[in-house]
């Protein structure tokens, strides 16, 4: 839809609020916080440095696929060239 199939974004999701499948480590990581609910975190890094922060909570998928076509919308119109999505999510502010 935004045309990002050549961006590598690193995206993690997990059920394990222990972060089992690193995803605090992410530029994209969901965290498990209920049945179908999940905790949305930006602004990882590639390198896995920096970790990211918690954007939103306790989203459905219904909402998640909402908040990710808004971000990958506002991603693919103002990053800078060779910005990753992580550093573009600390450089908007989002979290």
């Amino acid at each position: 839809k935004h045309q990002l199939a050549g961006e590598e974004i690193i995206i993690r999701m997990t059920g394990c609020p222990n972060g089992c499948a690193r995803p605090y480590a992410a530029e994209i990581g969901f965290v498990g916080t209920a049945a179908g609910k999940y905790n949305l975190h930006l602004g990882g890094d590639r390198q896995g440095t920096r970790l990211n922060k918690i954007y939103k909570e306790s989203l459905d998928e219904e909402m998640i696929v909402g908040e990710l076509d808004k971000l990958f919308q506002s991603f693919k119109k103002e990053k800078n060239e060779q910005e990753a999505f992580g550093d573009f999510a600390m450089r908007k502010q989002w979290v």
